[in-house]
């Protein structure tokens, strides 16, 4: 503004980014109320941001209220929003809310399978990329298996475990490979490289 530069959408977006990054909360949200003032603005990368701020606030109110401006605004949430929220009320240990949320991503990756068989290009192409995010599928339905122990919902952690393995998802061994007895013959998973590595050294050290 001093060089007689008016900001536009994307300076603001790169502030609001840094200030999250770097934990500055409260003026990531002042940067971020500009944002909403400049149509087409806030992306649903921002509205994500923002939504994990006030999940780490413990404000899950705001961030619902702001999933809900999001989509007004035309912005689809991904399953990146759906993982800031579940996250929130995991570190509030909300394990029933947690839960709550498992059918909402269900029914959200339902609608992505329906977008990429009948939706236009671009929404079939916006889909598949959301499908494929997998490390953040994984993240989410983790969350929700370990709701689950914590309520000692043992039959729920299972049926998750099995619908994370039917789309191609990886469970953590470490932590749920205990469920995996109460799968049917057939039903397999995969061991993520990383834990088997890891595995392997632990071995190589007690043999040492």
């Amino acid at each position: 503004r001093n060089d007689g530069v008016r900001p536009e959408g994307p300076h603001y977006g790169l502030v609001f980014h840094a200030l999250a990054t770097a934990g500055l909360y409260e003026d990531a949200t002042k940067v971020f109320k500009r944002m909403l003032a400049i149509p087409g603005c806030a992306n649903s990368i921002a509205f994500n941001i923002m939504i994990g701020i006030f999940g780490q606030r413990h404000d899950m109110d705001e961030a619902l209220t702001l999933l809900e401006d999001m989509k007004k605004k035309g912005v689809p949430p991904d399953i990146m929003t759906y993982s800031r929220i579940v996250t929130g009320y995991v570190m509030q240990a909300d394990f029933e809310e947690v839960l709550s949320w498992y059918d909402k991503v269900k029914a959200h990756r339902s609608k992505l399978q329906e977008a990429v068989i009948s939706g236009s290009a671009a929404a079939s192409s916006a889909a598949r990329e959301d499908l494929n995010n997998m490390d953040i599928w994984n993240k989410v339905y983790g969350n929700c298996i370990d709701a689950a122990l914590w309520l000692e919902r043992q039959g729920t952690a299972v049926i998750v475990v099995q619908e994370l393995l039917k789309m191609g998802g990886k469970i953590d061994p470490r932590r749920h490979g205990g469920l995996l007895r109460y799968l049917e013959p057939g039903e397999r998973f995969e061991v993520d490289s990383a834990v088997k590595e890891k595995r392997r050294t632990e071995a190589a050290v007690e043999w040492d």
